[in-house]
């Protein structure tokens, strides 16, 4: 198996990992943590599962890829890079906030890097069984379409919290949302 063969099956080992770990947090609500920079909006949520997976991948890179650097979302603060021009770009939980309300669709992002360059990529979406990865040089790319090839349609629409909470401009886009698609069921 060629190097670029061969880090086609470390990201999928590593996107599998980072599976198990999402379903083993998944819809337990202790797994649940104060957010990253102390405040709970869209964009600073975190999990056990995000921080488990994060380590996870990290020991996972620094076991068959030692000598690249390692990079996540959670621990960017603390990143480490050394110059060499090798480094891993990793979002241990894509969707966090969509897995902490119970919606399917999240999954988790990992790249493999060299002198400026993303040589080797995947993502996974957890809840529908799917990874893609794609390996630059030999032009790999690998498609797991899962149970589901074709994604059924839910009937709903989901609203979550948004750059506002004037409730005024709340009330406003969800009547336009209702008017705009009558009849489908509206979640937050």
């Amino acid at each position: 198996m060629s190097n670029q063969s061969s880090l086609a099956k470390i990201i999928n080992d590593a996107l599998f990992e980072t599976k198990l770990i999402h379903n083993k947090y998944f819809g337990k609500t202790e797994a649940i943590l104060d957010g990253k920079f102390g405040g709970d909006s869209k964009g600073d949520a975190v999990t056990q599962a995000d921080q488990e997976a994060e380590e996870k991948l990290q020991g996972h890179y620094a076991e068959f890829l030692p000598k690249y650097n390692f990079l996540g979302e959670e621990t960017g603060k603390t990143a480490f890079y050394n110059g060499n021009g090798m480094f891993t770009i990793n979002d241990p939980l894509d969707g966090t906030w969509n897995y902490q309300r119970g919606i399917k669709n999240f999954g988790a992002i990992t790249s493999v890097c060299r002198d400026g360059q993303v040589i080797a990529g995947g993502y996974s979406n957890t809840p529908k069984e799917q990874t893609f990865i794609a390996v630059r040089k030999e032009r790999i790319l690998l498609i797991h379409f899962g149970p589901e090839r074709h994604h059924r349609s839910e009937q709903k629409i989901y609203l979550g919290i948004g750059p506002t909470d004037n409730q005024e401009q709340i009330q406003e886009l969800t009547a336009l949302v209702k008017e705009e698609f009558p009849g489908i069921e509206l979640a937050e």
